[in-house]
């Protein structure tokens, strides 16, 4: 995470400041299919990091990454919405109920 992509640095102290949700349905196992994201992938990352991305699906994808960002030191709301595969209006009810009392707080200040 100390770098991102075209040498970027990671402002780790900034995103800290967020709050993050990660949000993953429990039967959201698959790989993901081929397309433009992954053409983009394999076209940043060398090939072997690209094949063990896809190797994971989001449900493993999203647990890896949640322990890297925790690992340096960003929280993380993390959730798996057991039954749910890759669809939206299954994880909708979980994100709007993290999300309220962020909106209210807001509209307070």
């Amino acid at each position: 995470m100390d770098s991102a992509f075209d040498g970027r640095s990671v402002d780790k102290e900034a995103i800290a400041k967020v709050p993050v949700q990660m949000i993953v349905g429990g039967e959201d196992t698959k790989p993901d299919n081929p397309g433009a994201f992954w053409d983009w992938v394999h076209a940043t990352l060398d090939e072997q990091e690209d094949l063990m991305l896809r190797e994971k699906g989001r449900l493993e994808t999203l647990k890896d990454l949640r322990d890297d960002w925790e690992a340096n030191g960003i929280r993380v709301g993390f959730e798996v919405v057991e039954g749910v595969a890759h669809e939206s209006d299954g994880v909708r009810s979980s994100v709007l109920r993290w999300l309220k009392p962020l909106v209210r707080g807001t509209l307070r200040k």
